[in-house]
């Protein structure tokens, strides 16, 4: 666990389980989880980076049943600390959410962006929350 400017990150596998079965994420086995951020309270809130390959991303979003396509963009949420992409990073960004059900009480909005500045790894940056 890592905390800077009060924003704790975990990198505990109970906390990255629990993110993504909250989000409906699926994750491609060349997938690495790089931190998430939990925030509990009336609402709850998931903020997850992942690395992968740049052709997992399209596994990630199949296996996860996104169903917004990703467009040119950039997310106004904020990242984990020190994963924050640079001013000319190439991004793309999508929203979509997932319905009351398979454990959900609430409807869950998942906000997505992916740097693809490194053509080698993406880093996948991930907002779950209910609404």
């Amino acid at each position: 666990m890592t905390s800077r400017d009060n924003i704790v990150v975990r990198t505990d596998q109970a906390t990255f389980d629990e993110a993504l079965a909250f989000g409906g994420i699926v994750l491609p086995p060349s997938a690495t989880v790089l931190g998430v951020r939990d925030v509990k309270g009336i609402d709850q809130l998931y903020v997850v980076a992942i690395r992968m390959p740049p052709e997992a991303v399209d596994t990630l979003l199949a296996a996860s049943k996104f169903t917004k396509p990703l467009e040119k963009g950039r997310s106004v949420q904020h990242t984990l600390p020190g994963l924050e992409p640079g001013e000319n990073a190439d991004l793309v960004v999508a929203e979509d959410s997932l319905p009351p059900g398979e454990g959900r009480k609430q409807k869950v909005a998942r906000h997505i962006m992916v740097d693809r500045t490194d053509k080698t790894q993406s880093t996948v940056h991930l907002w779950l929350f209910n609404t």
